[in-house]
């Protein structure tokens, strides 16, 4: 197993943004996981990777022909890479589809994945925590490079959330001692991405340690699932649909659970079962209007 470095730095330092072969020189071989949530933009990048990148004066610049056709081009004097002729394709910016990436790696970070809400500068809210140390509190996801944008990110997160929450980063740059003060007072939760998860021999994604994040899930007799749905949805004023999406499961999955049509020990049907007894994943409200005073105390 082998840990996600060049994926967790070209997050940051891609701004979640760039042209395909970009995306390819950050990620080395991580490239192939993160391939399937990259989604092209009808924006043209402006720069292009070179092979030689130690000479300076590099990236290559891309410019535009006009007739479908696209130049990159060495920019430094002594013209040390060779010019490109590129097709649209190869120059569009590729965004980093975040509800694809989020769900991807949050079964192994132990969270109950939501479709991202955006909390502010690249940060949303994908969910809430199923590890115990942070049990039920709201899950962050925040991507940025810059310290100063990172610290007014957190410090609303201070100021919007009452209680504890839990905070994911694609590596530990902004643990700085400040911070940690902020964590301890708090209860807040940390968790990078280049500590906190590895790349198996599979390909798949693993927890880089064993995860405590679910208790033990007694299925529901198939005779009274029907009964017990149904006494969900009223508890919790909620629909059907509701239970499933918070699983993150199929709706033909969830009648199949219904129906005892799947194994009881399979990972859908604790999942559905999960939710049964957790409750439905909190809501985020809209954000409130930002308030007249704010912390001057540096993070």
């Amino acid at each position: 197993m082998r840990k996600l470095n060049n994926l967790c730095h070209a997050l940051e330092i891609s701004g979640l943004g760039a042209v395909r072969e970009t995306w390819k020189g950050y990620c080395g071989p991580d490239f192939a996981l993160i391939e399937p949530c990259l989604r092209p933009t009808d924006d043209v990048g402006g720069i292009y990777p070179c092979p030689r990148q130690e000479v300076g004066n590099c990236p290559r610049r891309i410019v535009d022909y006009f007739d479908g056709e696209y130049g990159a081009l060495c920019q430094h004097p002594g013209k040390f890479c060779e010019d490109l002729v590129l097709t649209r394709p190869a120059v569009l910016i590729y965004d980093l589809d975040i509800a694809a990436f989020t769900k991807m790696i949050a079964k192994p970070l132990g969270l109950r994945w939501q479709a991202p809400q955006k909390r502010g500068d690249q940060t949303w809210s994908i969910g809430v925590s199923g590890r115990r140390p942070s049990r039920n509190q709201p899950a962050f996801f925040i991507c940025l490079l810059e310290g100063t944008r990172f610290e007014r990110v957190f410090q609303k997160l201070l100021l919007d959330i009452a209680g504890p929450f839990l905070i994911i980063t694609p590596t530990t740059r902004h643990r700085t001692a400040e911070l940690q003060q902020y964590l301890q007072s708090r209860g807040i939760g940390f968790v990078s991405l280049e500590d906190d998860l590895l790349v198996d021999a599979d390909g798949h994604l693993v927890p880089a340690e064993p995860i405590d994040s679910s208790e033990v899930v007694r299925p529901t007799p198939v005779a009274a699932r029907k009964q017990a749905v149904s006494a969900f949805i009223a508890r919790h004023r909620c629909k059907v649909r509701d239970i499933y999406d918070a699983a993150a499961v199929d709706e033909s999955d969830f009648y199949k659970w219904r129906r005892g049509d799947l194994p009881d020990t399979s990972n859908k049907c604790r999942d559905i079962e999960r939710i049964l007894i957790q409750g439905l994943p909190r809501r985020s409200s809209p954000e409130p209007a930002p308030p007249s005073f704010r912390p001057v105390r540096p993070y």
